[in-house]
């Protein structure tokens, strides 16, 4: 099940964890492949800002007693030099039946910093 309308919002050249928690019944465990993206809207296939599981840039947390949060760290390099304004984000979980299944999406809202 899709949960919509996550708002994430981030200062230009911040350090932030985004951590998706889906609750007690989810285990991500045995994930084949997990993509949180960041595009211009939901119809953009290019990516401003793309983490993998692949990459080692996602991981898996446990919040109740499952691998049922994925933790995104995003540096301060990711959103320097792509100007603030609101996106769309999406994150994608394959799983190890092969399913794949979009677990949230909303906007990601990159805030001016005058120190950033």
């Amino acid at each position: 099940m899709t949960t919509t309308g996550q708002t994430i919002t981030v200062y230009e050249g911040e350090d932030k964890t985004i951590t998706i928690s889906m609750g007690a019944t989810v285990n991500y465990a045995g994930a084949t492949a997990i993509t949180w993206r960041v595009t211009t809207d939901a119809e953009s296939e290019t990516a401003i800002i793309e983490k993998t599981l692949a990459a080692a840039e996602i991981s898996l947390a446990d919040d109740a007693g499952t691998n049922d949060q994925i933790v995104i760290p995003l540096v301060a390099a990711d959103t320097t030099s792509i100007g603030p304004t609101t996106y769309y984000h999406e994150c994608r979980v394959d799983d190890s039946d092969g399913d794949s299944e979009v677990v949230t999406t909303g906007d990601f809202i990159l805030k001016p910093s005058s120190t950033g």
